[in-house]
């Protein structure tokens, strides 16, 4: 797919005449094109800038692709786990597809609205847009923050919804396995926001500094900021990017929120990465079971697979911020500022989790810059984006794999009272 992005008609005249480097190039279009497979919006090139319409097209229609098959796939192992809703369905993939197919619909048809409403002249890049968020891809145009907050709501509301409708059949077996998820994913997020408004409150004891900014030292109302951190939640947890732009101001505490609320993930049927909210419901719903032949102290497998789960994404993640550090610390440019841990944190989390939150690191560690000079030796951007692509690729598969090996390893009993 990163062929296809070399092509005149994806490229601006600008980045085109990059082509002549071809390695480069090569690498930055491949790179960007895993990054929409697997629902992660940590590009080398500008979405806007960068990229024609065709191009941006193209970026859309891998992300949906890739959103379409991680969708099915997690419905497959979450119904041989027996966890609601997609336990109740006999094709479990293809109702969690029809399910997030219709959500992005919607979003696609809110987004094309609004930017009508406001009289655009390209409504149909709203839509793209729309469709970008469904898909839990980050590479959005910036819109207004009602817009995008609201979209990536639905988007982790919506699949779970829809997947009820589908399943009315079945609806009075999976509603409380189902609101039970909404609950603890509810507390988690209002938790986090809550966590994200005491970081970013402004340091207001004691006597101001002489010659300080009186504007600088204001404190905003609680209210605001707590609509801007539940904004910041929601499109963290739906993958969906920067919807509260970050910043340098921005401080380390905030950064490890958002990378908490990148691995929590979204509902039933979202296309966004990380444990999601059937999983996080079965982490808390630790009853015993005590079956005939197992150990008396057995844990149900929809419990094991979401602790390892867990476990494993938590590696991950700490495992590829030490690397986006060492990378750093070997092959960066000594001109450069340093990589600090809430950027590299945010950014592993990112890359497992799928969203585009910073990308600071990321593109330290992947810029063209990163080259010793011709004749002198080889070119050293490489190196990161190697590791951030196996980064996106390990985020989207160990979830999966930890889910069909706990899946395995379950009887039958215990298949049939996991929901």
């Amino acid at each position: 797919m990163g062929a296809i992005l070399l092509l005149p008609h994806a490229s601006t005249h600008e980045n085109a005449r990059r082509a002549a480097y071809w390695s480069l190039h090569l690498w930055q279009t491949t790179f960007d094109a895993c990054s929409a497979a697997c629902g992660a919006g940590l590009l080398t090139y500008h979405p806007i800038r960068d990229y024609t319409h065709i191009g941006i097209a193209a970026l859309t229609l891998i992300a949906v692709a890739g959103a379409v098959w991680f969708v099915g796939a997690c419905a497959n192992a979450e119904a041989k786990l027996g966890i609601a809703p997609f336990c109740a369905s006999p094709r479990p993939a293809a109702t969690a597809r029809a399910a997030w197919l219709i959500s992005a619909g919607f979003c696609t048809a809110i987004a094309s609205i609004a930017a009508i409403r406001e009289d655009s002249t390209t409504p149909w890049l709203s839509a793209l847009f729309g469709l970008r968020t469904a898909a839990g891809f980050g590479a959005a145009a910036s819109e207004s923050l009602s817009l995008t907050g609201a979209l990536c709501a639905f988007a982790l509301l919506g699949p779970s919804v829809i997947s009820l409708c589908l399943l009315w059949r079945s609806f009075g077996a999976i509603w409380r396995p189902m609101m039970r998820q909404f609950a603890f994913a509810a507390g988690l997020l209002l938790l986090l926001a809550f966590t994200n408004v005491l970081f970013e409150q402004p340091r207001r004891f004691g006597a101001p500094a002489r010659g300080a900014d009186p504007a600088a030292i204001t404190p905003d109302g609680v209210i605001e900021r707590g609509i801007r951190a539940s904004y910041a939640i929601v499109g963290a947890a739906n993958g969906v990017g920067g919807v509260v732009p970050l910043d340098s101001s921005t401080r380390d505490g905030t950064r490890v929120i958002l990378a908490a609320a990148i691995l929590a993930g979204g509902g039933a049927g979202s296309a966004a990465g990380g444990l999601r909210w059937t999983l996080l419901a079965a982490l808390f719903g630790t009853r015993r079971t005590a079956h005939a032949g197992d150990h008396p102290h057995a844990i149900r497998g929809a419990t094991v697979a979401a602790r390892r789960t867990l476990r494993a994404l938590l590696i991950l993640t700490g495992t590829v911020a030490i690397g986006i550090l060492l990378i750093d610390s070997i092959v960066g440019v000594r001109f450069g500022r340093p990589i600090q841990l809430g950027d590299a944190l945010l950014d592993a989390a990112s890359a497992v989790g799928g969203a585009g939150l910073g990308g600071e690191a990321v593109a330290t560690i992947t810029s063209r810059n990163l080259s010793t000079g011709i004749g002198h030796a080889s070119d050293l951007y490489p190196y990161g984006m190697l590791w951030v692509m196996l980064a996106m690729v390990l985020g989207r598969l160990v979830p999966l794999w930890m889910m069909q090996r706990a899946a395995r390893h379950m009887t039958p009993q215990q298949r049939e009272g996991a929901a």
